[in-house]
């Protein structure tokens, strides 16, 4: 059976639309267009959304619109409270219905919208951990704390973030464990204690489930247990990287990889991914060819726990260790093979959770990371997400779009508009053929 190509078309329109969107604000000079322009893009995405019979990827591309849109609006203000506070505020009413990533970007932007203090950090902690798993607000509150901590560099800081890390890993919360980890990870002597202490409070949960219950309450012991196990060797490794001894962090990274090795699910796949990538942020030989040694590593790892993050894992190391004279060939062969996997039946999530991996290199890399030939690898990767709908993938191929767009000339913005409209046009036609198709 053939898989249908209106989705595919809906995603392409969607992007190509968002390209010359980007192309054309950056090249308006009045204040009065670009809210305009930002409204309209807003509306298309809030149409869009509410379309009748809306599939998951149709409400999807209009979501991401609609938080585009609220984003260009908020970039014309001046005051920081309006530039990030209107769209956080958007992406709020949309988390109620949207993927959970929505709450956690509007945590962050909160802080951006107001002066972040350290203060800022500990209710909003405090709620994490009373938070059920799958509670929004609990995400909310856990990007409002990581976020207000970055940069701070405080043993109560380091205390707080480690408390995020653990309620992170068992509340599978993945956007305040990476924030967590960043405060953690940060050259700091004084991090390496409140590390230690909550080292030793993690292998205390892990032996006795009444102290795990007091921070873990809602969710299964199996999951508890487990991501206790999980902040535990992620404890020991941020404490190596603190020490910053080369040796004890690859003696660490290779101790959780073997853990992961052997743990079943949830805890093994957890532990692979704090090994790889403690050893891609590490780099513990400080030479490339011995470097790139550490990527042997990922093959029983992902033989052993062939699962999307696990994965996503691994490319993250290859992308840090391999050596190239130019650093955009790694990114286009690890990006290639994920958009083959990303279009398989039973590959696409792997290959989704590589590609969010390569467009995060792509957005947020050295800025020798921006040649054009890119722009086909995010629209490609991007594509993907009409048959398999992936919210990280679709954020990181709008920031990736958004930095590889902002240098072209505005003249590129009427083809683009064109085109999108030819493929949203041709949408209408796909769609009929696909309906006909499974009626024959």
């Amino acid at each position: 059976m053939t898989r249908p190509i209106a989705p595919l078309l809906v995603v392409a329109a969607a992007l190509v639309f968002g390209a010359a969107v980007v192309v054309g604000f950056a090249s308006v000079t009045g204040d009065v267009v670009r809210v305009l322009v930002a409204v309209a893009v807003a509306a298309v995405g809030v149409g869009v959304r509410l379309l009748p019979d809306a599939d998951g990827t149709v409400r999807t591309v209009g979501t991401a619109l609609v938080a585009v849109g609220a984003g260009l609006l908020g970039s014309v203000a001046d005051p920081d409270l309006v530039r990030y506070g209107l769209p956080a505020l958007v992406l709020l009413a949309l988390a109620a219905t949207g993927p959970p990533v929505w709450a956690s970007g509007a945590g962050v932007l909160v802080v951006l919208a107001v002066s972040p203090v350290p203060l800022l950090a500990i209710l909003p902690a405090v709620v994490v951990v009373f938070a059920p798993r799958r509670a929004r607000w609990g995400d909310f509150a856990g990007a409002v704390a990581g976020a207000a901590l970055l940069g701070e560099v405080s043993v109560v800081a380091a205390l707080v973030a480690a408390v995020l890390l653990m309620t992170a890993a068992v509340r599978r919360d993945l956007v305040t464990g990476l924030l967590a980890v960043t405060v953690l990870v940060t050259p700091e002597p004084a991090h390496a204690w409140p590390l230690a202490g909550i080292v030793v409070l993690a292998l205390v949960a892990i032996r006795f489930p009444r102290v795990r219950d007091l921070v873990t309450r809602g969710i299964r012991p199996a999951y508890a247990a487990a991501g206790a196990a999980v902040v535990a060797a992620s404890g020991l490794v941020g404490i190596a990287l603190q020490v910053q001894v080369g040796w004890l962090t690859l003696v660490t990274a290779l101790v959780a990889a073997a853990l992961g090795h052997w743990l079943p699910v949830p805890a093994g796949p957890a532990l692979a991914v704090v090994a790889l990538v403690a050893l891609g942020v590490a780099r513990p030989f400080d030479a490339p060819v011995l470097d790139l040694l550490t990527v042997l590593v990922a093959v029983p790892l992902l033989v052993r726990h062939p699962t999307p993050p696990v994965f996503a894992a691994a490319a993250f190391l290859v992308l840090r260790v391999v050596p190239w004279v130019d650093p955009v060939v790694p990114v286009l062969i690890v990006g290639v093979v994920a958009a083959a996997l990303a279009f398989g039946r039973t590959t696409a999530a792997i290959g989704q959770a590589v590609g969010a991996v390569v467009l995060g290199a792509v957005a947020l890399g050295p800025t020798e990371v921006r040649e054009p030939a890119l722009l086909v690898l995010v629209f490609a990767l991007g594509v993907s997400t009409g048959w398999r709908p992936s919210a990280p993938l679709a954020v990181t191929a709008a920031l990736a779009l958004y930095v590889l767009m902002t240098p072209v000339d505005a003249l590129a913005a009427p083809p683009l508009l064109v085109a999108a409209a030819a493929l949203a046009t041709s949408t209408i036609f796909a769609t009929r053929r696909d309906l006909m198709t499974q009626v024959h």
